[in-house]
């Protein structure tokens, strides 16, 4: 939870945007409830190698990233990319329409709100279990460590098998958004999960985390790490990406 929010608030490592996955759930924030800029390069450019040195020379952060993120496409695994907060939307936005369809044909990358899917199933749960949702609410506003929050706790591990599954049972590649619950309810567990299962045999063939923070590439949800077995797992969204001038540029000069 952030510092100076209210007790019970969902602190989601969110884009900052209107979502409407979270219109229904959320209530006021409670569970209750491009174009490139011109660069401009005077050069005489002889040969194919000579420009891809121009080109990458600017921008390698961009052009490290894109690279990267067509690995993941082929061979699979999880990716946690940092982002800065103001710039979360944006890089949610570039990479599903950057990725959503594959030249390949192969199923494109899709988005999955982790919070949203987290509070559909608990609310599915308390009604299983005809437990009085009034009850959740109260239990979410608790301090830590005491018998409600710990109920709450005991509730959402139910959840776990069905959250699993959407995870790592996907067809399609998938860019995990509005993840800040992993970290309330201490679910990091699903990422191990995420990092042990995605690119297997009938499981998810790739899953991005997007995490808004002001550290790039340092891979934590609201102070908390998410464990990762290799660091390197884990690479900022540079804004030069987003602006797409690592392939605007090389557009200018084909």
């Amino acid at each position: 939870m952030r510092k100076g929010e209210p007790a019970g608030r969902v602190s989601a490592a969110g884009n900052g945007r209107d979502d409407a996955d979270f219109v229904a759930l959320f209530e006021r924030g409670v569970l209750m409830g491009e174009e490139a800029d011109i660069l401009l390069v005077d050069v005489d450019v002889h040969k194919a190698t000579d420009l891809t040195r121009l080109v990458q020379k600017p921008f390698p952060d961009a052009v490290a990233l894109e690279q990267r993120l067509k690995h993941s496409l082929d061979r699979g695994g999880l990716l946690v990319l940092t982002v800065e907060p103001r710039l979360a939307s944006r890089a949610e936005s570039g990479l599903l329409r950057r990725f959503g369809q594959l030249p390949s044909g192969d199923p494109g990358l899709h988005r999955l709100c982790f919070d949203a899917l987290l509070l559909k199933t608990l609310r599915e749960q308390a009604t299983a279990l005809d437990v009085d949702w009034n009850l959740v609410l109260r239990a979410d506003a608790a301090e830590p460590g005491s018998r409600d929050w710990n109920n709450l706790l005991r509730l959402v591990q139910r959840t776990l098998p069905t959250l699993k599954a959407a995870l790592i049972g996907s067809p399609s590649p998938i860019l995990i958004v509005n993840s800040g619950l992993l970290a309330r309810f201490e679910l990091m567990s699903l990422v191990s999960d995420l990092q042990a299962e995605t690119g297997r045999p009938g499981h998810t063939p790739s899953a991005w985390l997007l995490l808004p923070t002001h550290q790039p590439g340092v891979a934590a949800i609201d102070g908390v790490a998410v464990p990762l077995v290799n660091r390197s797992a884990a690479i900022a969204v540079p804004q030069a990406w987003l602006e797409n001038l690592h392939r605007a540029l090389t557009g200018a000069f084909q």
